[in-house]
C-alpha cells in the first residue's frame, strides 16, 4: 500500500511528498520493491533539482537490476526500470556536466 501511494504522489508531480514515502518503501526492506522504488526515487529526485541523488538512486537501482528475472519487471509496472535507470541516469549526468558519461547510460 504504502508503494502505491508513493507512485501516486510521484505520478501527480508530488515530488517530495514521493521521496519521504519510497524512502519509507525502502526502509522496509522488501526487495520485490526495491529496484522501482529507486527508479522512482531517481526521477522524484531529478524533478526536485537533485541530479546528484537521482544519478545515486539510478545507480543504486541498476545495481539491483537481475537479468535472470527480467521477465518479471515489465508486467507489474509498465516500464522496464533498469531501462527507466538508464535515462535518469543519462539526464543526471547531463545535468552535472557529464555528457559522455550521460552518453554511455542512454546508449
Amino acid at each position: 500500500m504504502l508503494h502505491g501511494l508513493a507512485a501516486v504522489n510521484e505520478f501527480r508531480g508530488r515530488y517530495h511528498r514521493s521521496e519521504a514515502l519510497f524512502t519509507q518503501v525502502l526502509e522496509l526492506d522488501v526487495a520485490e520493491l526495491a529496484l522501482e522504488a529507486h527508479e522512482l526515487l531517481a526521477c522524484s529526485t531529478f524533478h526536485q533539482g537533485a541530479a546528484a541523488r537521482a544519478f545515486g538512486y539510478a545507480e543504486r537501482g541498476l545495481a539491483l537490476y537481475d537479468d535472470a528475472a527480467d521477465h518479471t519487471y515489465l508486467a507489474p509496472y509498465g516500464e522496464h526500470p533498469a531501462v527507466a535507470c538508464h535515462d535518469w541516469a543519462a539526464l543526471a549526468l547531463w545535468f552535472l556536466g557529464r555528457p559522455d558519461n550521460a552518453l554511455d547510460h542512454a546508449e
